[in-house]
């Protein structure tokens, strides 16, 4: 086998490696990592779900959470949850 040969050997093996992982990497794209995303973009906004529209507002979403009545609820609903979870 010639040099030549070889490498079109190697670049289509590395394409069929690649072809067979696109599928996954397309399905983490589309349903893990836009998700996320999507979830820090909206933590930084005031968004009214019934008329669809949103106003950015900063870190104020998270000083309520840490400051207000909404923290001591996150702590008690993890608390619960993982006592359900792994005891």
């Amino acid at each position: 086998m010639t040099t030549k040969k070889k490498i079109n050997y190697r670049r289509r093996e590395k394409l069929k490696d690649f072809l067979c992982v696109l599928p996954a990497v397309i399905f983490f794209a589309l349903f893990v990592y836009y998700p996320i995303l999507k979830l820090f973009q909206i933590s930084f906004t005031n968004w009214n779900l019934i008329s669809d529209t949103y106003k950015y507002v900063g870190l104020k979403n998270f000083k309520w959470l840490f400051k207000g009545s909404g923290f001591a609820s996150l702590i008690n609903s993890l608390t619960i949850t993982f006592r359900y979870t792994f005891w």
